[in-house]
């Protein structure tokens, strides 16, 4: 089967899929090419590699825990082949699949303007898979990449995108509304995406609205750093990154080249947010930028995904409570890697005084989290308050 990858109405290229198979070929670079995503090369080096790891992150994730019974369901080979089947419309980019003579239009489909039936969404939320094959495919599901079950749900405030916590349960939601909360302290509430808790079919979720609005596109920090040429396997967390230092220093210059206003107090927001939740998720998918795919003008994207925030040390609760020590020890290794040459200027050493109470008092009505766990928590967060705050005021 052919297709045109589309951004809204301009047509960016042309392609063949087999299903069968499950392999891309005829590329073909079209009038629309410079509304290609921001890491695909328009000069037609290595076409079909690029367009193929597209399709793929337009995808739902290979490694999901549904997804063999989401496929099964509804007859599909492949969540690439679903999401071309479904014409792959999103809520984070413009981009789409049109079939080779359909009369698809971006005006009429997209998700931006336009409801969808929300019956696939309901199924897969109430884990119901055996409906699946009697709901519309055309929904901003398909293209929903992450390990953990989730789907976009119509509310009277919106669309909300509903997720589960698979590796912390309930208290991976309640501390990434936590880190929400501090959030906005620290940045206000246009500086990241709000995170909390929604009950749907008697289980409780964690539910975000909309980051990008009609006409923009969210670039990840692993298209940013593709495109600088860096392996981003070698990337997978904070924690992993070999060598951190020219990651962090190859991301700031990515961003200096695109003209991304004020890079240095990027690199410092991104930083000390990861410093003060202790989060160990702070991988490139989980951080970026938006861009106008008219004018191709980007800005530091708000913060999200704080799933991790919180939780590091609940593994190691024991250790840590025999030998207070090992926590320090993680903390200088992996939570004390600020640069004092960034820009703190916009940083409030006064913004979190005082929210070491609310880590104690969120965390302590967490049933899931070991008795101790949300002192300790909070006596952390003292540490690394004092840490940013050391380090936004010495002098540069």
């Amino acid at each position: 089967m052919r297709y045109t990858l589309m951004n809204q109405e301009h047509e960016v290229l042309d392609f063949s899929y087999d299903p069968g198979s499950q392999t891309v070929s005829d590329v073909r670079m079209l009038e629309g090419a410079a509304w290609a995503p921001f890491d695909m090369p328009t000069d037609g080096h290595n076409p079909v590699s690029s367009l193929d790891h597209l399709l793929g992150q337009r995808a739902i994730c290979p490694v999901r825990d549904d997804l063999p019974q989401i496929l099964d369901a509804v007859g599909a080979s492949s969540a690439v082949e679903l999401a071309l089947i479904s014409g792959g419309f999103s809520l984070s980019d413009q981009y789409w699949y049109r079939p080779e003579g359909s009369s698809l239009t971006w005006e009429d489909s997209n998700f931006f303007d336009n409801a969808w039936d929300p019956a696939f969404g309901e199924a897969v939320l109430s884990q119901d898979y055996d409906t699946l094959s009697r709901a519309s495919f055309h929904t901003p599901d398909m293209t929903l990449g992450g390990f953990c079950r989730k789907a976009w749900v119509l509310t009277d405030g919106g669309p909300r995108l509903l997720k589960t916590a698979p590796r912390d349960g309930e208290a991976g939601i309640h501390c990434e509304t936590l880190a929400s909360c501090m959030l906005d302290r620290l940045v206000g509430k246009y500086g990241h995406v709000h995170y909390e808790p929604m009950m749907f079919g008697g289980e409780i979720y964690s539910s975000s609205p909309v980051m990008v609005g009609k006409g923009e596109e969210l670039v990840t920090g692993s298209q940013i750093l593709t495109k600088e040429g860096v392996d981003i396997s070698e990337l997978d967390a904070q924690a992993g990154v070999r060598d951190f230092e020219g990651y962090v220093n190859t991301y700031m210059q990515a961003l200096e080249r695109n003209g991304v206003p004020e890079p240095r107090q990027a690199m410092a927001k991104m930083f000390v947010m990861a410093t003060l939740v202790l989060d160990f998720d702070t991988h490139p998918a989980n951080l970026g930028l938006i861009r106008d795919v008219e004018t191709c003008s980007l800005r530091l994207a708000p913060f999200y995904d704080h799933g991790r925030a919180f939780l590091f040390m609940r593994d190691k609760f024991e250790i840590i409570c025999r030998t207070p020590k090992v926590a320090d020890l993680i903390l200088g290794l992996y939570f004390s890697r600020l640069d004092p040459s960034w820009d703190y200027s916009w940083y409030d050493p006064h913004a979190l005084d005082g929210f070491e109470d609310v880590i104690a008092e969120s965390l302590s009505a967490v049933e899931s989290l070991p008795k101790g766990y949300a002192e300790l928590m909070a006596g952390l967060f003292v540490k690394q308050r004092a840490y940013v705050n050391r380090i936004a005021g010495s002098p540069r």
